[in-house]
């Protein structure tokens, strides 16, 4: 059987999020980046080390749900006691997304995808 893994983390702030999302924050602090991607490029090192921590984690680990409302679904978690990583934030390409750290260590995404609603 054969695995595919993508990670697409390549702006700084999301490069920074996903680590500290993993529990990695030190893979951040090594390898900051200053462009789109160039922590990455060519660093065989540091694609080790992901290739391991994606091993490490189901594809259970990642999961992101597609709601109405960022902004009542992060109200309601923050409620609960959860602590948000990005909170309403509203990328160039339309999504808004919050994302935490489920009790099980899952990363967790809530969005609102413009492009995957049907135009009314």
């Amino acid at each position: 059987m054969a695995w595919i893994q993508a990670l697409m983390a390549s702006e700084q702030a999301f490069w920074k999020t996903f680590c500290e999302g993993v529990g990695r924050p030190e893979l951040f602090e090594r390898w900051p980046g200053s462009r789109l991607a160039d922590h990455a490029k060519g660093n065989l090192e540091l694609r080790a080390i992901l290739a391991e921590l994606f091993a490490e984690r189901s594809t259970q680990a990642w999961i992101e749900f597609d709601v109405d409302s960022v902004e009542n679904a992060t109200a309601a978690l923050e409620s609960s006691g959860y602590r948000m990583l990005v909170k309403n934030k509203k990328e160039p390409w339309g999504q808004i997304v919050s994302r935490f750290i489920s009790p099980e260590g899952l990363l967790v995404g809530i969005t609102f995808t413009p492009s995957m609603r049907k135009q009314k």
